[in-house]
């Protein structure tokens, strides 16, 4: 059975990050394209069924101008309460069977990857199949802002983000969440209503982390898969000027290969 019958991709573009003022960073150029196009025209390369994109009141119309056709179901997230309240806003809309949840800030992701998660999540039986990415020194200024995935006994048991470690704690923990999901659609729908408000220490209200299901699902007993990265490049976001031209960099040599 092909993709496109039972993954249905969610892509959670209501962030307010911004390079230049007034301006989605999620528009901002990759070679002649904006940064959201180039992760969602992935999408259509693996063959998946057309993507729900939720957008925000602020930046709404510049993310539809940058999809200009391209075949995208627009959500809005009225509130700003975090990436499990976009997903919440978008889970009326999905009919299919699993869910990849990708973040447009994100657009080193290659189809091979994305198609190796998939065939992981629909192989494994997993309520949650996530990808994850060692940390060291190469790209560490962009990964130590990553949430740190816990194990124990081999088994991954939670995601915290590095506001809720403590500081002498976090030089240990090597493993990072770069927040390429795919979720049973079935379980997700009855378990983001259990998401506790986490405070992100940036001054507007505590909001509701995507990554919590994770720790509601090792509790419950209920299997998740781990694809780890063997290309790290592959897991940079873009949160900055500096971090979007270490991406421009990463992709400018990837093209030259």
């Amino acid at each position: 059975m092909s993709h496109s019958k039972i993954i249905r991709p969610i892509v959670p573009a209501a962030g307010y990050g911004y390079i230049h003022k007034g301006k989605s960073k999620l528009v901002e150029p990759l070679f002649n394209m904006p940064m959201i196009r180039q992760v969602v025209s992935l999408l259509q390369i693996t063959e998946l069924a057309n993507p729900i994109v939720v957008i925000n009141r602020r930046y709404g119309n510049q993310i539809k101008t940058a999809l200009a056709n391209i075949d995208c179901q627009f959500v809005e997230q009225p509130t700003r309460n975090g990436t499990a309240g976009a997903i919440l806003c978008a889970l009326p809309y999905v009919k299919e069977k699993s869910i990849l949840v990708i973040y447009p800030d994100m657009p080193a992701w290659t189809a091979r990857t994305i198609k190796k998660l998939i065939h992981l999540h629909q192989s494994s039986g997993a309520v949650i199949s996530l990808a994850s990415v060692q940390l060291d020194s190469q790209y560490l200024s962009t990964f130590r802002h990553y949430g740190r995935i816990f194990k124990d006994d081999g088994r991954i048991t939670k995601i915290l983000e590095p506001q809720e470690i403590q500081k002498s704690a976090l030089p240990h923990l090597n493993l990072a969440n770069p927040s390429l999901f795919c979720f049973n659609t079935h379980w997700l729908s009855q378990t983001i209503f259990k998401i506790k408000p986490v405070s992100k220490g940036d001054g507007y209200p505590a909001e509701f982390q995507l990554s919590k299901t994770v720790e509601i699902a090792s509790s419950q007993g209920c299997k998740i898969s781990e694809m780890p990265l063997s290309d790290k490049s592959e897991a940079l976001g873009v949160n900055t000027l500096g971090d979007y031209i270490q991406i421009l960099g990463v992709l400018e040599k990837r093209q030259q290969a």
